[in-house]
């Protein structure tokens, strides 16, 4: 009985070591939805298989299994943010990108195209809607918020509190 509590003892610490590796990776950017993306970028959405090059250490269903997990964990994440915050969320992301990326940072254009990869496969229908709903509409607001402060010498400023401070019932 022993030797079988070892073995379970060595898989979870492999199983640990292999998601801290894997999270140093994702978890980089300090932005939820950059970390999104960073393990989407993982997916290879035709065969359904997430890499890395850990898998040479831990195995590759140990390397998919914990960045299955990590996707799901960080997708729901997201999605649990109010719209404000995902706003601030996405400036933090594009902010940290323009400062620790040789390439430009990807419009919503480029996000537009990937969305669907942003979603881990095990996502619900409902919130594959709320996804699209909330991304559309904060790029819109941040649109507006960047039409608003261009020209004008302002810093930027929450566009989606702005837009809906009329509408806050409860304060």
């Amino acid at each position: 009985m022993a030797a079988g509590f070892s073995v379970n003892k060595v898989s979870n610490t492999n199983d640990e070591q292999c998601r801290a590796g894997l999270e140093d990776v994702v978890f980089r950017c300090p932005s939820v939805f950059g970390r999104l993306w960073a393990v989407s970028e993982l997916r290879d959405p035709v065969r359904d298989i997430y890499s890395h090059p850990l898998s040479t250490t831990f195995g590759q269903t140990a390397v998919d299994a914990a960045l299955r997990r990590i996707h799901g964990e960080v997708f729901r994440s997201w999605l649990n943010f109010t719209l404000e915050r995902q706003e601030r969320d996405l400036w933090v992301w594009l902010n940290w990108l323009s400062r620790n990326s040789e390439d430009e940072p990807p419009v919503p254009k480029t996000v537009e195209r990937r969305h669907r990869q942003m979603m881990p496969r095990d996502h619900h229908q409902a919130e594959a809607e709320l996804f699209v709903a909330d991304l559309e509409l904060v790029f819109l607001v941040m649109r507006m918020a960047q039409q608003q402060n261009s020209g004008k010498g302002r810093t930027r400023q929450s566009g989606l509190g702005a837009l809906l401070r009329p509408f806050r019932v409860f304060r």
